[in-house]
C-alpha cells in the first residue's frame, strides 16, 4: 500500500531556524511488531526569489521522547492498494492509528537525521525519488523499538513559507 502524506496549507518557516515541517507518527512500541515504512519520495516547496537562496532539508527519524507543541493535524492520502485502509483511522475501527502533523513552534525530539541533508533553491519545487530498492525504510535499522515518526526538517536563511509530502509504502519493499 502506498500513502502520501503531506501539508495541507503554507507552513511559515522563521529565518535560520530549523523547523519540523511535516511529521508522520506511526504507533510503535517495545511489546508491538512495529511497521515497516519504504520511504519512495518527498516534495518541498519553498517561496522566495528563485535562485537567491537555498533551505536546509533534512529527513529525519523522531523517537517522540518529547511531542513537540504547536502543531497542527496535516493530511493523508492512500494512492495505491488493494483495499481502502486509512492510515489515520483507529486502529480498532480497521485503520493504521497514525497521525499527521505539521508546523511545530517547538519540534519534537529526539530527532535524527534518515537521510543526508540537502539543499535546494528557495523558489522552485523539488522532488527527490529513491532508486527502487535504495530507499530508506523507517524505523531504521536497529532502532525499531524506539523510533516512531519520520518528517521533514527545514532550515531556511529568510523568512518564507513551504509545503511539504512524504510518498510513503507500507513494508520493506517495493509499493503494491
Amino acid at each position: 500500500m502506498l500513502y502520501e502524506v503531506y501539508t495541507d496549507a503554507d507552513v511559515a518557516l522563521v529565518a535560520a531556524t530549523a523547523k519540523v515541517v511535516l511529521l508522520f507518527i506511526y504507533p510503535n512500541s517495545a511489546t508491538t511488531t512495529p511497521l515497516i515504512w519504504t520511504l519512495v519520495d518527498y516534495d518541498i516547496d519553498i517561496e522566495g526569489a528563485a535562485g537567491t537562496t537555498s533551505a536546509l532539508v533534512e529527513i529525519v527519524e523522531s523517537t517522540q521522547a518529547t511531542a513537540g507543541s504547536g502543531s497542527s493535524a496535516g493530511a493523508a492520502r492512500q494512492l495505491r492498494g488493494p483495499k481502502a485502509v486509512g492510515l489515520t483511522t483507529a486502529v480498532g475501527s480497521g485503520g493504521f492509528g497514525c497521525t499527521v502533523n505539521k508546523g511545530y513552534t517547538t519540534d519534537p525530539t529526539v530527532l535524527t537525521p534518515l537521510v543526508g541533508p540537502r539543499k535546494f533553491i528557495q523558489g522552485s519545487t523539488w522532488t527527490k525519488q529513491f532508486p527502487m530498492g535504495f530507499q530508506p525504510i523507517t524505523p531504521s535499522p536497529g532502532n525499531a523499538t524506539t523510533v516512531s515518526a519520520i518528517g521533514i526538517r527545514v532550515t531556511a536563511p529568510v523568512a518564507a513559507n513551504c509545503r511539504a509530502s512524504l510518498q510513503l509504502a507500507l513494508g520493506g519493499g517495493a509499493p503494491s
